[in-house]
């Protein structure tokens, strides 16, 4: 669970991944040292789970982002089939999903041969019976899960409660 200060040293680095502590520490009113606690604890228990830099693909010669759902001969295959694309660099993302596809990747290739030839690699994969590739023409928007969004009605009343039998 993450409390009130997380959140506000969560609010700066969801902005800005390179403000550095002091200047979140004089913004808050607290020490460097309880922003940097802080950050160490959430990293720690999962809540910050990347702290580098995203590159944008297409500065790499990257130009097209795909999504591939891949259909397996058995569901119990995954783990097996995910540990095989952990070995192919461009695919950046495996889901295990629900609904037609047991698993949808996120990859990106530079162009069309690129493509064919990472779909030739996937399909090659035991377990991998289907795939079906959806290319994407644009992004509208990438954003992290807003933080306000863990507050749930429960919490408010239960944090209103908590200020009130405070007063």
């Amino acid at each position: 669970m993450i409390d009130s200060l997380d959140k506000q040293i969560l609010e700066f680095l969801t902005q800005d991944a390179r403000v550095a502590f002091k200047d979140i520490a004089e913004r808050l009113g607290v020490s460097r040292a309880a922003v940097h606690q802080h950050v160490e604890r959430m990293k720690k228990n999962g809540v910050i789970s990347n702290t580098g830099y995203q590159v944008n693909p297409e500065s790499l010669g990257y130009d097209t982002c795909t999504f591939i759902g891949v259909t397996l001969s058995q569901g119990m295959k995954f783990a097996s089939v995910s540990e095989d694309l952990k070995k192919i660099p461009e695919v950046v993302e495996c889901h295990y999903t629900t609904g037609a596809y047991a698993m949808m990747l996120r990859l990106f290739c530079r162009n069309n041969a690129d493509l064919m030839r990472l779909l030739d690699t996937i399909c090659q994969i035991e377990g991998v019976s289907n795939t079906e590739t959806l290319i994407s023409l644009h992004q509208s928007f990438s954003r992290t899960i807003p933080l306000h969004l863990s507050e749930t009605p429960d919490n408010k009343r239960r944090r209103g409660s908590k200020a009130t039998a405070e007063e």
